[in-house]
């Protein structure tokens, strides 16, 4: 969604709007990929009624939109999760953890998310997020497994940092979607995984699904479809491995490739 479905305002375009729902009248299933929750997301699902399904928190779950149950999921466990507390400890960086009972957030990112580089965010974040005094506490008291947990960092360094740590140090699949932030996920999560547990269920072949993605979190599920499109604001490594490369998120790319698409 960030960075592909939306574009620089957190919108749906009018032309990417339009290009979904003529997608949608001629047989196509619309999927909603995204490393939000299911309940971050309710606002733009309701501007796209024929999407069934959403992938969410990267793959941790599938959601039938109209019943609003999950028909799959792949989550980290609350063991591997707590470890990444430790891990990050000694780092000025905040962390927010997902779970079927909604996004929990430390109170201080919270209540100063331009530290975080996550204004940007703030409607959503105040809208679907409970602010917790401590996230360890938390988390071993709901003793649940995790969807999925973000990393906010304030600075590029202590991300590359962190991020090393992590991959070197959990039983986890590590991504990020922004700038300043990594994504923790269950090393067999992503939304590649899913989507294709999808197309199962749903009996389609990946020769038949298109897919659009520009960061990392994109990357297993642009590989996954036969027709994939990184947007032109995509890193490198989205660019590298898709099938052709569109406008930005701000130009309709989705709307270009689709349109492509139907004339390949």
């Amino acid at each position: 969604m960030d960075g592909t479905l939306l574009n620089s305002k957190s919108q749906i375009s009018p032309k990417t709007l339009q290009s979904l729902n003529k997608a949608s009248e001629n047989g196509i299933e619309i999927v909603i990929c995204t490393g939000r929750t299911s309940k971050e997301i309710t606002q733009y699902t309701k501007q796209i009624p024929n999407a069934k399904y959403a992938i969410c928190t990267n793959g941790a779950f599938i959601i039938d939109l109209k019943s609003n149950k999950r028909i799959f999921e792949d989550q980290l466990p609350l063991k591997e999760a707590l470890k990444i507390i430790e891990i990050t400890k000694n780092y000025d960086v905040s962390l927010e953890f997902f779970n079927e009972n909604g996004a929990f957030l430390e109170k201080y990112a919270f209540d100063n998310l331009k530290e975080y580089h996550l204004e940007k965010f703030t409607k959503l974040l105040h809208a679907t997020c409970t602010p917790v005094e401590n996230v360890k506490e938390y988390m071993t008291k709901l003793g649940t497994p995790v969807d999925k947990i973000n990393i906010f960092c304030k600075n590029i360094c202590e991300k590359e940092k962190v991020i090393n740590l992590c991959k070197d140090n959990l039983n986890a699949k590590v991504t990020f979607s922004l700038e300043y932030n990594a994504e923790i996920n269950s090393p067999t999560a992503s939304k590649g995984n899913a989507l294709q547990n999808l197309c199962k269920q749903l009996n389609i072949k990946s020769s038949e699904v298109v897919a659009f993605g520009d960061s990392s979190n994109d990357i297993s599920m642009l590989k996954f479809a036969k027709y994939s499109f990184a947007m032109e604001n995509s890193i490198n490594d989205v660019k590298q491995i898709a099938f052709k490369t569109v406008p930005s998120n701000d130009e309709d790319g989705i709307a270009v490739g689709l349109e492509m698409f139907c004339n390949i």
